[in-house]
C-alpha cells in the first residue's frame, strides 16, 4: 500500500474532527447565550459539569479557558461599572461642594450689602443731624461740640 498524502490524511480526519467538535460548538453556543446573572452562571456551570463527563480533556481545557476569558470580561465590565459609579459620585459631590460654596459666597455678599446699607443709613441720619445742628439756635460753641461728636462717630464707623 502506498503512503497516504497529507491531503488524504486531512480529508479522512476532517469528518472525525467535525464530530468531535460538535459538543464543543454546542457548549460555545451556551457560553454565548449566558448573561451576567449569577443564577445563569450557576446553571451553566452545572450543565458544563454534566457535559464534561462526555468531553475529552482537551475539550474540557478549551471550555475552561473560554469560561475564564468570559469571566475576565465580566470582571472588567464590573470594574468599569464600579469606576463609572465612583466617577459619577465624585462629580455629584464636587457639584454639591461648588453649589455650597456659591451659596456661602452669596450669603457673604448679602451680609456685606446689608452692612453697607446700614452704614449708609447711619451716615444719612448723621448728615440730617448736622443740618439740624447748623440750623438750630444753639450757641456756636455748643454747635461745634455736637458737630465734633458726630465727626468722631463717623471716624469710628470708617475704622470698622
Amino acid at each position: 500500500m502506498p503512503p497516504k498524502s497529507i491531503l488524504e490524511d486531512y480529508t479522512e480526519a476532517k469528518p472525525q474532527a467535525k464530530e468531535n467538535s460538535l459538543p464543543l460548538i454546542q457548549q460555545n453556543k451556551k457560553i454565548n447565550q449566558i448573561q451576567d446573572t449569577p443564577d445563569r452562571i450557576i446553571d451553566f456551570l452545572r450543565n458544563l459539569q454534566q457535559a464534561g463527563k462526555y468531553l475529552t480533556e482537551e475539550e474540557k481545557q478549551k471550555l475552561k479557558e473560554e469560561f475564564l476569558q468570559q469571566e475576565k470580561k465580566w470582571v472588567k465590565k464590573a470594574i468599569i461599572q464600579k469606576q463609572n459609579q465612583q466617577e459619577a459620585r465624585k462629580k455629584a459631590f464636587t457639584q454639591e461642594i461648588k453649589e455650597y460654596e456659591h451659596q456661602v459666597i452669596l450669603k457673604q455678599v448679602d451680609d456685606r450689602k446689608n452692612q453697607v446699607a446700614q452704614r449708609v443709613s447711619k451716615v444719612t441720619a448723621m448728615e440730617q443731624e448736622m443740618k439740624a445742628i447748623k440750623e438750630s439756635a444753639l450757641p456756636n460753641a455748643e454747635k461745634i461740640n455736637l458737630l465734633q461728636q458726630l465727626l468722631k462717630q463717623l471716624d469710628d464707623m470708617g475704622q470698622q
